[in-house]
């Protein structure tokens, strides 16, 4: 996804847990713990998931890759790559997140039932990122008062 945003404001989103929360709408809170070691707090369709993982790479501007930690409550590694759009027209956006549910074959299915689906997410997930940093907010389908 192309951000119209400087890498360095993208990569900022995505390496501080605090500004991670505004955008992941289902992460609940994140913790940063000095050996590099990051605690995920997820709601998974009214359940909550915690999720261990470690930062392994981070370059900062270009790219952070995580991992799931040994014993981890779900096999996860996710990757942020960032690079300059043609033109100057901002940022290109790619993530990877590949994991495996708790319920196996069960769960992913059931996820994908219940619109958890991981693409489908993960494209969500980068669009509220750009409506965050082109317009400063993030818009809602969720309607607020009476009209």
């Amino acid at each position: 996804m192309t951000i119209n945003a400087p890498r360095s404001d993208i990569y900022e989103h995505w390496r501080r847990p605090e500004k991670l929360m505004r955008f992941l709408a289902d992460v609940t809170r994140v913790e940063e713990r000095p050996d590099g070691i990051f605690l995920w707090v997820v709601s998974e369709s009214g359940d909550e998931l915690e999720i261990e993982t470690k930062l392994v790479e981070d370059r900062p501007d270009e790219l952070l890759a995580w991992r799931s930690t040994e014993g981890a409550e779900m096999d996860l590694e996710a990757k942020v790559q960032l690079r300059d759009a043609p033109a100057g027209r901002g940022t290109e956006v790619e993530a990877h997140i590949a994991y495996r549910p708790r319920r196996g074959i069960i769960g992913q299915w059931a996820g994908t039932l219940g619109g958890t689906d991981p693409v489908k997410r993960g494209r969500q997930e980068l669009k509220r990122l750009k409506m965050l940093l082109e317009t400063g907010e993030i818009a809602t389908a969720a309607a607020r008062g009476n009209f």
